[in-house]
């Protein structure tokens, strides 16, 4: 089912970056390209004069073999795993028009996890998602983080999301396979989650963002609606290491 999406009038919530960077900082190569198994659209638009990503997914395509999973992301395919690194996004979640409060559970904007991830070895992968109730008028979105090494698994549900706003995400990962190793999530500036010990091996990581989500199959079709997420300003820098 197609919902009407509202993105007009938007404000930008940023000002300035968060935390002071390092002098040692360096800004990593990056390469993006479409993740091969999308099955929405993704195109370059202009807000607030600045260019961004527009993700949209429907409700009707699903990825080749899964038939209840979708995705339409980019992915940093020359992103390296090694030392210390900050990764920074905006993201707008633009007003959706649901009168009837049917909107699927939740989706995921942005992914890191090692090459060899979800495998018996228990690499390590986290995942930031944007979960919407299905009493979304009363509830309204906000921010997942997941950290998941091996069975553990552990999950910080702490940040509101308003709609129609640029947000900005940061994640920082010491990459390692020993316990020296660590994660920090912030939102506009304000730390939601973190995390000590093994972040995975070195080498790469798989950074995307867009939308995703999937167990398609446990929801009812007419419940399923078109998405739309923005994003800007992709950088990622290592600051040590």
């Amino acid at each position: 089912m197609k919902r009407r999406i509202f993105l007009s009038g938007v404000t930008t919530a940023i000002a300035g970056s968060i935390g002071a960077l390092p002098a040692a900082a360096k800004q990593l190569r990056q390469s993006m390209k479409r993740a091969p198994t999308s099955v929405g659209k993704r195109r370059n638009v202009r807000i607030d004069d600045e260019r961004a990503y527009e993700f949209t997914l429907g409700p009707d395509k699903f990825e080749p073999g899964k038939g209840s999973r979708q995705r339409e992301e980019l992915r940093d395919v020359v992103s390296n795993a090694s030392g210390t690194v900050r990764y920074r996004i905006e993201f707008l979640f633009p007003t959706i028009d649901d009168p009837d409060g049917r909107l699927e559970s939740k989706f995921i904007f942005f992914q890191i996890k090692p090459k060899d991830s979800r495998t018996s070895t228990g690499d390590w992968f986290p995942y930031l998602s944007v979960q919407i109730e299905p009493d979304y008028r009363r509830v309204g979105p906000y921010t997942d983080f997941e950290f998941t090494v091996g069975d553990q698994r552990g999950t910080a549900s702490r940040r509101p999301i308003k709609q129609n706003v640029w947000h900005q995400l940061e994640v920082v990962v010491k990459w390692s396979q020993g316990n020296d190793g660590f994660a920090t999530v912030a939102i506009d500036g304000n730390r939601i989650a973190s995390f000590n010990g093994k972040t995975g091996p070195d080498g790469e990581p798989l950074v995307n963002f867009g939308i995703y989500r999937s167990y398609l199959h446990r929801a009812d079709p007419a419940k399923v609606e078109t998405l739309q997420f923005y994003v800007r300003r992709y950088a990622s820098e290592r600051i040590d290491g």
